[in-house]
């Protein structure tokens, strides 16, 4: 196993090459992510349509024990405020048009969108105010989703 060592206040962190499964961590011993009033949007993608994503994924457990949700257990992160958490499925046509009427989504879709490449989205997930690092939770994607990056939003 190897061991990454821990920014200020966080526990020891395992590196990608850790079995997960062997490390039982929960919402309260992954790391957080809160970055409050940045004015920064974390940004998920699926190329998976939504009816194939279990309907609990998102779901908000608050046992001591528990994640605070499936995505957050396959993300390695703890908790989040789902009052700033946002799913972009059914705002438009297109990857551009989705991200683009998502909340202050015209500030920062076409950015965002570049990073998708040619790949048709089915849904976005964005985390507002949270600044998601893979190098810290040593995971990008999931069986459903594929981070793509912490952009700028403008109010």
């Amino acid at each position: 196993m190897v061991w990454a060592m821990p920014s200020p206040g966080l526990p020891f962190l395992p590196k990608a090459t850790v079995n997960k499964e062997c490390y039982a961590m929960t919402m309260f011993t992954r790391p957080d992510f809160l970055e409050e009033k940045s004015k920064k949007v974390s940004i998920w993608a699926s190329t998976v349509p939504q009816s194939e994503i279990p309907d609990d994924y998102f779901a908000e457990s608050y046992g001591e024990d528990d994640d605070y949700s499936e995505f957050c257990k396959d993300f390695n992160m703890g908790w989040y405020d789902h009052d700033f958490a946002e799913i972009a499925d059914e705002y438009g046509e297109n990857n551009l048009e989705k991200l683009s009427l998502a909340s202050f989504g015209e500030s920062f879709a076409e950015e965002a969108c570049k990073q998708c490449g040619d790949a048709i989205i089915d849904v976005f997930f964005l985390l507002y105010d949270i600044k998601y690092d893979p190098s810290r939770s040593g995971v990008k994607e999931s069986k459903y989703f594929r981070f793509i990056g912490v952009f700028n939003y403008e109010v």
